[in-house]
């Protein structure tokens, strides 16, 4: 066992992680929480099984909003940047 400073992490940080996370939290903003550096938060995730999935977990909602956020973005976009307007058919008389 590698010897220096017996780790802060706790149990339930896995729990209170995945709720920051499943409401947008960095890992930047997790390390300020925890009141670690971001280095630990990333050791953590190598380290800690159950705060590794946690994260996982609560990130793969977020990412899935963010993807179709970019995805409609770029849909309603031309290529000069404008949004573009939708088609409106002419009513039909005949």
């Amino acid at each position: 066992m590698p010897a220096g400073r017996p780790t802060s992490f706790q149990p339930e940080f896995a729990v209170q992680a995945e709720k920051l996370c499943r409401l947008g939290a960095t890992d930047a903003e997790l390390a300020h929480f925890f009141e670690v550096d971001e280095a630990t938060i990333n050791r953590w995730k190598h380290v800690q099984p159950d705060f590794r999935a946690s994260l996982k977990r609560a990130k793969r909602k977020p990412m899935a909003m963010l993807l179709m956020r970019y995805i409609v973005a770029r849909l309603a976009t031309n290529t000069t940047g404008s949004i573009t307007r939708p088609i409106r058919r002419a009513a039909y008389s005949g």
